[in-house]
């Protein structure tokens, strides 16, 4: 077999690579986003919103901006859903 497997085993090798590398980028970024996922379900500006306005509105503010960072983070991974 030889020579002609060298070029499909380096393929196969490289594709882990990239494939650990986008894990390593990407985990935390999930977290984050599950964290904050957590924080906004605590905050709960749907509920806050008939009491408090300006809460819920900087709530919702935040989630906005944070939804912005995680687009672009992802960007390089998600080309065309960020």
């Amino acid at each position: 077999m030889g020579a002609n497997n060298a070029a499909p085993d380096h393929a196969d090798a490289a594709c882990r690579d990239a494939g650990n590398a986008a894990e390593q980028y990407t985990r935390p970024a999930f977290a984050a986003a599950h964290s904050f996922a957590r924080r906004l379900d605590g905050k709960a500006p749907w509920k806050a919103i008939k009491e408090n306005k300006p809460a819920a509105g900087t709530a919702l503010y935040v989630a906005i901006q944070v939804i912005a960072s995680l687009k672009t983070v992802f960007y390089p991974f998600l080309p065309f859903s960020s």
